[in-house]
């Protein structure tokens, strides 16, 4: 049932000591399209596999994951 994939994600976030109340099962969307954005998927083929229908959908989906990979502090060697 669909309504069963956010318990479940809750439940394991739980487990592992995570904030369940900032978590869902949407999160799992958010997470593979941001993901595949950063590895160079083209939107076109995250339409394909989401079932968005426009690209402009897709970015909002997507989250600023360049912060994590061009952050200056990754250079000081902490």
């Amino acid at each position: 049932h669909p309504d069963s994939i956010g318990k479940l994600i809750k439940r394991a976030a739980a487990r592992a000591g995570m904030k369940v109340s900032a978590i869902s099962g949407h999160s799992l969307r958010v997470g593979h399209v941001t993901q595949a954005a950063a590895n160079g998927v083209s939107d076109y083929d995250i339409m394909k596999q989401t079932g968005h229908r426009s690209q402009k959908m897709v970015w909002k989906y997507r989250r600023p994951a360049e912060i994590f990979r061009k952050n200056p502090s990754s250079g000081l060697g902490l």
